[in-house]
């Protein structure tokens, strides 16, 4: 299995794997050089629908959905007022 540093994907051409920057700002993981980011770095959400890393207005927040946040980091849970809370 062939892993990249936090900001690289994979990049696979037929056997060979090599490393690449990930074109989002922010980004830790991404799929693809295309902008697909699944993790942030802290203080910023992954934002749908362009899967864009933006500064979160919510602390602890992993994922924004239309402006509200829908997903909270590891060990966070998202309460009734739309706050990340441990």
């Amino acid at each position: 299995c062939f892993q990249c540093n936090d900001g690289y994907y994979v990049y696979s051409s037929g056997t060979q794997h090599t490393c690449k920057k990930c074109s989002q700002n922010y980004c830790l993981k991404c799929v693809n050089f295309f902008g697909v980011c699944d993790v942030c770095q802290d203080g910023y959400s992954v934002t749908y629908p362009y899967y864009t890393c933006q500064l979160s207005t919510v602390q602890h927040c992993s994922f924004m959905y239309s402006g509200n946040c829908a997903e909270c980091h590891d060990g966070y849970v998202l309460n009734n007022n739309g706050q990340c809370v441990s």
